[in-house]
């Protein structure tokens, strides 16, 4: 009976420390077990696995992943349309760190290596450098709204009329053509184009967050980048405006020197070009190869 009632005011003693909880500002120990509690561990849960998706682990088996899928991708093709070039753009916005701290650290990974042994390369991390030979309106894909806007630049190199793709998760900075860039990005596959002169060629489709410019342009080359960044309405008026002024007082003295005479023989049109920067065109690489003998 002793040992009884001892457990008994043991019991007691215990239930008596939960005694100053059974009332929270009015709501019952009871219910705040039964629904406070649980709601609280519910909005706790998503941020937690979040975080732990953020992981050096989850990172590796998300491109672990992406390498799988690539496996069936097909080299030296025009298209890129393929699900492991989705997954891997898709992987690229949803892990900001994805990249090794010293992807870029050491020596750029030559494009002769990404073009002769693709399938060793393949969802691996790779550092790109190249001079921006062109650099492409942003777009978005209808069927993969969670991509978001993507950008796409091309890279001309030294000594070779290769013409690396660069597609872009990030709204890349304001740069001018020829510029020589660099970037960490995911090795795709190697792919083929045709320019618009009707040749054909090479080279390597990786996907970036974005760049870093290595060295400017000189002063002169044509200013490329988005919409957004590019020259004011002011700027572009007033330049118009000193233009026409300027063309205005060429054909004012045109026709002095030239006369009133009717049967004077025409002038013939001023030619044009058209300066679209050309992928792959013979110019693009003639310059590439003066900068490099320079």
């Amino acid at each position: 009976m002793v040992a009884q009632r001892k457990t008994l005011t043991h019991v007691h003693v215990g239930m008596n420390l939960f005694a100053p909880f059974r009332n929270i500002r009015g709501v019952r120990w009871r219910a705040f077990i039964q629904f406070i509690l649980p709601l609280a561990l519910l909005l706790l849960l998503p941020t937690r696995a979040s975080a732990n998706d953020d992981t050096p682990s989850a990172q590796a088996e998300v491109l672990a992943e992406g390498r799988r899928i690539l496996a069936s991708i097909e080299d030296y093709t025009f298209t890129f349309d393929h699900p492991g070039f989705y997954w891997m753009c898709g992987a690229l916005r949803s892990y900001p760190d994805i990249f090794d701290d010293d992807t870029c650290a050491a020596e750029t990974t030559p494009w002769q290596y990404l073009l002769e042994r693709p399938s060793d390369y393949r969802g691996r991390q790779v550092c790109i450098e190249g001079v921006i030979l062109q650099v492409k309106d942003a777009f978005r894909i209808a069927d993969r709204p969670e991509l978001g806007t993507l950008y796409q630049i091309e890279l001309g190199q030294s000594g070779s009329n290769a013409v690396a793709t660069i597609v872009l998760t990030e709204k890349p900075p304001t740069s001018s053509r020829k510029s020589h860039i660099r970037l960490p990005a995911l090795f795709i596959k190697a792919r083929r184009f045709r320019a618009a002169d009707g040749g054909e060629g090479a080279g390597p489709l990786l996907v970036g967050r974005s760049f870093e410019i290595v060295k400017a342009a000189s002063a002169g080359s044509s200013q490329v980048g988005n919409e957004s960044e590019r020259i004011s309405t002011t700027t572009l008026l007033v330049w118009l405006a000193g233009s026409t002024l300027i063309m205005a007082f060429v054909f004012a003295a045109l026709r002095r020197g030239l006369g009133q005479r009717s049967d004077a023989t025409p002038l013939p049109a001023a030619s044009t070009r058209r300066d679209e920067g050309v992928t792959g065109t013979a110019e693009d690489f003639e310059w590439l190869d003066k900068s490099d003998d320079s």
